[in-house]
């Protein structure tokens, strides 16, 4: 994210938008503007970014596994799995 203009893109949008429209407190964008804005550090940077993934992915799972219709592929083993790892 970082690499591919995350930062320039938020400090765009910063000019444009107030800080609390929706867009902003996604993953990667509220970590950057708190970035930009001198709250943290550029290691804290990449290291919430990855926390802030690793939960929302989490919750994905948890949808997912809810939702009993739902048949998830795991490209690893070339398998379709009725079970979540």
């Amino acid at each position: 994210m970082i690499s591919d203009g995350l930062l320039d893109e938020t400090a765009n949008l910063m000019k444009d938008y107030p800080l609390g429209v929706r867009p902003l407190q996604s993953v990667g964008y509220r970590e950057a503007v708190a970035f930009l804005r001198g709250e943290i550090s550029k290691d804290q940077l990449l290291e919430n970014i990855i926390k802030s993934t690793m939960a929302l992915a989490k919750r994905h799972v948890t949808w997912f596994g809810r939702d009993k219709q739902i048949i998830l592929y795991d490209p690893d083993i070339g398998e379709f799995s009725f079970e979540l790892v």
